[in-house]
């Protein structure tokens, strides 16, 4: 990897507590890893044991401040704990210093995000490559996603998104980012076209729109994803 030039590793850790997995310890990797000189990296905590327990959540986000590294990411997968698990991951890592860019990641500061993370939050153009993948791509046949089957020799899957599903997307994956959705002027049309939803939103003070970026308040931030999970089902994708 040193030889062509990779500048950035992505660690999908389960767990740094070899008792609960009978795999080779992670974090003697990672640190051998940081040893040859690969120090921007990231901590994807992504797919931990689902019934993990709250002290071993917190050895494990310990752990990543011992390895300092300059981003973690985390999404439990057992999504009735989400909200309880965040409060914790998220005073845990303020404590530590690191800034809740994206919903699901931190970083020390700006220069460690992650610009895939930030992309496909945007919704700019990007190509997912191998198995599960996901493509977002505009063409001049109209905006189109692009789904890889689980298999090796994985099948794509293309379907074709109308103007208000584009929308409805852009405002999904914005609101993920701390930051939130420029307001450009095709996306001020949408908002036109979808003025009801926009405005309920603003009512119940969940989104807040200054300095041209439409964006989360804390309040929204805090129960977002069950203001996703809101915005789908009232919305006909």
């Amino acid at each position: 990897m040193q030889t062509f030039g990779v500048n950035r590793l992505v660690w999908k850790v389960t767990t740094f507590q070899q008792a609960l997995t009978n795999q080779l310890p992670i974090n003697t990797i990672i640190h051998n890893s940081i040893k040859m000189g690969f120090t921007n990296f990231s901590l994807d905590l992504n797919y931990n044991i689902p019934n993990q327990t709250k002290e071993q959540l917190l050895c494990d986000l310990q752990q990543c401040i011992f390895l300092q590294a300059p981003h973690i990411s985390f999404d439990n997968a057992s999504a009735h704990v989400n909200l309880q698990f965040k409060k914790i991951i998220n005073d845990f890592l303020t404590l530590h210093n690191y800034y809740n860019y994206e919903y699901y990641s931190y970083a020390k500061n700006s220069s460690n995000y992650s610009q895939y993370t930030i992309g496909c939050c945007l919704l700019e153009n990007y190509y997912g490559l191998g198995p599960n993948a996901v493509s977002y791509i505009v063409t001049n046949k109209g905006t189109q996603v692009i789904t890889n089957s689980d298999d090796i020799l994985y099948q794509k899957t293309i379907t074709y998104l109308d103007s208000k599903q584009c929308f409805i997307n852009k405002l999904l994956q914005g609101l993920l980012l701390r930051s939130g959705v420029k307001l450009t002027k095709n996306f001020k049309k949408d908002m036109v076209n979808n003025q009801q939803l926009i405005t309920r939103l603003l009512d119940n003070g969940q989104i807040v729109i200054n300095n041209q970026q439409l964006f989360c308040t804390n309040v929204g931030w805090g129960l977002l994803n069950e203001l996703i999970i809101d915005i789908i089902i009232n919305s006909t994708m």
